[in-house]
């Protein structure tokens, strides 16, 4: 159960501007895909605002908060990234709004943001905003109505995940406003209901 002064440790990982290095399974598995892997924008399809810079400050996010929980940390998984995409480019070109994807059996988190510009770093602006809940976890069971708002906290932590993707595209919202849809997905999946992230 989270006290006080892991709730203000938590804050303060996350203001950090100097980030550690991020968990590498070997040194020939690469931690996040190259830029020429990146598909070319169209200008009638939804752009994607992913980069690589981004990704790894988000994964290394990701596992320094882990790593003071004791968790192991999760390995970046382009094969997540990719469904990721497809759904935050669904959303963006199809949808318009926040919507989690129903057929998947990965687990995701999503995130959107408008206005003031397009952001330069929406996924680790998303993490930040996921971990951020964690100020209102205390140990809680997923599915208790106590829980709150934190499941994309616990998805974050949950102890049994072991690989992340994510992805940010730019569109449009319903109501006609620039933004940026930012999805990850994990494996295996956490947030079991009845349980506990630790």
């Amino acid at each position: 159960m989270a006290n006080k002064q892991e709730i203000q440790d938590t804050e303060e990982l996350l203001k950090k501007q100097s980030l550690p290095p991020p968990h590498v399974v070997d040194s020939n598995t690469p931690i996040i895909p190259s830029e020429e892997d990146a598909p070319e924008p169209s200008s009638l399809a939804p752009s994607n605002a992913t980069n690589p810079s981004d990704i790894l400050k988000a994964l290394t996010l990701h596992n320094s908060l882990r790593r003071s929980r004791n968790i192991p940390p999760l390995t970046y998984d382009k094969f997540l990234e990719d469904p990721a995409r497809q759904w935050a480019e669904h959303l963006a070109k199809n949808i318009g709004k926040l919507q989690h994807a129903a057929d998947t059996s990965q687990r995701e988190n999503i995130y959107w943001v408008s206005g003031g510009g397009i952001e330069k770093e929406p996924c680790v602006n998303a993490t930040r905003s996921w971990l951020n809940e964690g100020r209102w976890y205390r140990g809680q069971k997923v599915g208790d109505p106590a829980e709150g708002v934190t499941g994309h906290y616990t998805q974050c932590m949950w102890p049994r995940t072991r690989r992340v993707g994510i992805a940010a595209v730019e569109g449009v919202s319903g109501d006609g406003k620039r933004g940026v849809y930012v999805i990850a997905r994990y494996e295996p999946g956490g947030n079991s209901v009845g349980e506990r992230s630790y």
